[in-house]
């Protein structure tokens, strides 16, 4: 036969300050691990930097096709990131500090793959920043038609004594009709 007992706890003011304070370590270790898990971890002590997001809008609003005469706006977003890890292969390390300088250079190349527009700024982001940038591209009358293509890098200045601080441009396309 099973005989069911009642649980009982007390909660005094000792058991409880206890209690958050479980609670309270729990929640902040989650939160710092997740965060870890999403973090940019650069892939090389000399790309600290990454671009994150490409989006091409009009009227903030996302769109692929433009007409002549429409204006395109082209936001960046961009991170720098909080180490470097190697892992698999040794055990280097490196924690990225202080402030780095930056070109930020946008083009567009029509479907002929000509340039309609090479955008550059200075700017610098600290360990672990973000920012996004924004700039406006109009559709001029004589402008062909077709797929044109936008690339977003991150150099240290202009060639050809600058380098690259990303590993990669961000790409993105859009179509004049």
């Amino acid at each position: 036969m099973i005989q069911n007992k009642d649980i009982t706890i007390e909660l005094n003011a000792k058991r409880i300050v206890a209690l958050i304070a479980l609670v309270s370590i729990t929640l902040f270790s989650a939160y710092t691990y997740l965060i870890a898990l999403y973090a940019f971890d650069a892939p090389s002590r000399d790309l600290p930097l990454q671009v994150i997001t490409l989006e091409i809008l009009e009227n903030n609003v996302t769109q692929s096709s433009f007409s002549i005469g429409d204006t395109v706006t082209l936001n960046s977003t961009i991170e720098k990131a909080l180490s470097y890890m190697y892992f698999p292969f040794s055990y280097e390390y490196f924690n990225f500090s202080g402030v780095t300088p930056f070109k930020l250079i946008i083009t567009i190349e029509d479907a002929s793959h000509q340039p309609v527009l090479i955008y550059s700024l200075d700017g610098s982001i600290a360990t672990g920043g973000i920012k996004e940038y924004s700039v406006d591209y109009p559709i001029l009358s004589g402008s062909s038609k077709g797929v044109y293509t936008v690339n977003v890098l991150l150099w240290s200045d202009w060639l050809s004594d600058g380098y690259a601080l990303a590993p990669e441009a961000e790409v993105g396309t859009f179509n004049v009709v």
